[in-house]
């Protein structure tokens, strides 16, 4: 026991504090580094051991003279020193110059700090991958965004962030008021991020908003990469394509499996989204709702080869304010794919308010096409230029409902023949090749037709019609329409021969009716009351006049004997 006590008092004494003091055993700590400016950011840049945490404050607003540089083994935090208020400090990058650069190896956590420009000054936000591009196996640095903003920038390939190489994750924080435009070129492309080829751009979170591009792409412009799981791409313009989202080209998909793209605007086509050359869009979840293009695709454009998949996803309110595809619109050597989605309330001025289809549309089971809109011409949920519908597949269970066309048609006399277009309901008519479903324009509008039956009475059946753009009726009177019956009077009108449906009166209005409708008149028996108690009444008052009469008669008698 005493040996004991004198090993461990041993090593407490001299063994510990031995190795404590050489490299065989350190406990490291992380360190602090509060920085006002350029010259004090750099030493600290090179001074800290940022393998062990350590965190780099901004005490104020640093303006920068040239690109603050993150290289290989490096892993920066950058943070603005807490306050009172909570204040967000600035790392303003130098005309000319991207703001942060970060190459090999090198990774940058942006947490709690503003990467700008000032005002008329150029140059990208944040630089990933900066130096000679090389291909898909070089690793050139990660940034992660995880609160914060990335603001105020601009250049003509990502204003706000530009992945030349690497990995750029967005966990949190803004990317908003960047812009994709350079005077001395003719192109702008990712207002807010550019993705290269075989660079990846992982959202998590976070937004990105009031960004602009010259070209395309003013919220995102992918050639690589492109992973969104959730947050928000909003409020983003371009002069061309994808006022959202712009992909092209590239080895790798679009995969969209939540979040929402809204609100933005394209010069020409794919307000939401664009998809060219090639390029996979996967959308397993999310919502692309609210964009506008001024010529087509409102939501989504899909054009030279390239493919959308879509499932459990809404695409809804988005409007071609002066051309095809409120919705989704899906080009030549182009497919989509749609199930268990909602496709509603999408408006296009002329041909096709949800969907304008030159290419390959699969609809399977679980899809709506809801109160969609082709508000000049053609194919309220889906217009195709396939004159035999050759293009089209839609399962037996999808919903067509409250979509609207210029005009409503009854479907050909062939409709049957059409055994891939499936359908569990229609707008009108019976069966969805209408054009208020899908583009048909007959010899015979479509009508909706109200008619008015005796129903026991006497007189001739009358129909009265509308078109569908215009279902609106006044109920009528029987005597407008000449009903009679005998010992009956009239009492009303009733969608059921036995008036257990629904009542209607004369002069009521009838108004949105989209399917025919028959009304029959109801008629109750005139009362007479018991004829028993009648002919005793009767009986009784007669007895009571003949009395009368009877009584004056003698007394007429009586006074003429006496005289």
């Amino acid at each position: 026991m005493k040996i004991r006590k004198v090993v461990i008092s041993f090593c407490i004494l001299f063994i510990i504090p031995f190795l404590l003091s050489t490299s065989i055993l350190r406990i490291v700590s992380a360190t602090d580094y509060d920085v006002a400016d350029e010259t004090q950011l750099v030493s600290a840049i090179s001074l800290a051991d940022f393998t062990n945490g350590d965190v780099i404050y901004l005490l104020n607003d640093i303006q920068l003279t040239s690109m603050l540089q993150i290289t290989a083994g490096m892993n920066i935090t950058l943070k603005s020193k807490p306050s009172a208020g909570d204040t967000t400090y600035k790392l303003i990058g130098a005309n000319g110059h991207a703001t942060v650069g970060v190459t090999n190896t090198g990774i940058l956590n942006i947490d709690g700090i503003s990467i700008t420009h000032n005002s008329g000054a150029s140059g990208h936000g944040v630089f990933v991958g900066f130096g000679t591009y090389v291909g898909a196996t070089e690793e050139n640095g990660t940034v992660n965004l995880l609160s914060g903003s990335i603001n105020g920038n601009t250049d003509y390939r990502g204003g706000g962030v530009h992945v030349l190489n690497g990995t750029f994750n967005m966990y949190g924080g803004s990317i908003y008021d960047n812009k994709a435009i350079d005077p001395a070129v003719e192109f702008g492309f990712g207002g807010g991020v550019d993705v290269n080829d075989y660079a990846v751009f992982n959202m998590y979170a976070g937004e990105i908003r009031n960004n602009t591009a010259s070209s395309n792409g003013g919220g995102v412009s992918a050639f690589g990469y492109f992973y969104m799981e959730d947050g928000e791409i909003h409020n983003n313009s371009s002069d061309t394509y994808g006022g959202g989202v712009y992909c092209e080209h590239g080895n790798a998909p679009f995969d969209m499996v939540g979040g929402i793209i809204s609100n933005n605007y394209s010069g020409y086509a794919g307000g939401g989204v664009a998809i060219n050359g090639n390029r996979v869009m996967n959308m397993t979840g999310g919502e692309i709702t609210d964009n506008d293009s001024f010529v087509l695709g409102g939501g989504i454009y899909v054009f030279m080869n390239s493919t959308i998949n879509i499932e459990n996803a809404l695409i809804s309110r988005n409007n071609s304010m002066y051309g095809n595809a409120g919705g989704i619109a899906v080009y030549n050597g182009c497919s989509a794919t749609i199930s268990n989605s909602v496709i509603s309330y999408n408006v296009a001025a002329y041909d096709g308010g949800g969907i304008y289809l030159i290419g390959e549309l699969v609809v399977n089971a679980g899809v709506s096409f809801l109160n969609n809109q082709a508000t000049n011409t053609n194919g309220g949920a889906i217009r195709t230029e396939s004159a035999t519908y050759a293009n089209i597949k839609t399962h037996p269970g999808t919903i067509f409902s409250g979509n609207t066309a210029s005009l409503g048609y009854e479907p050909p006399a062939n409709y049957n023949s059409y055994v891939d277009i499936g359908f569990a309901s229609t707008s009108i008519t019976y069966h969805p090749i209408n054009n208020y479903d899908i583009n048909y324009i007959g010899n015979t509008d479509a009508q909706i037709i109200l008619t008015y039956m005796p129903n026991g009475g006497t007189g001739v059946t009358l129909s009265e019609s509308t078109s569908y753009k215009s279902a609106n009726f006044t109920v009528k009177d029987v005597d407008d329409l000449g009903f009679t019956r005998a010992g009956y009077i009239f009492v009303g009108w009733n969608t059921k021969s036995d008036n257990s449906g629904v009542e209607y009166l004369p002069g009521e209005a009838i108004t949105g009716l989209t399917s025919n409708m028959i009304l029959y008149a109801q008629w109750q028996p005139i009362t007479t009351g018991n004829p028993n108690t009648t002919d005793i009444s009767v009986l009784a008052v007669t007895i009571v006049l003949i009395t009368s009469l009877l009584s004056s008669c003698w007394l007429i008698v009586k006074s003429a004997e006496e005289t």
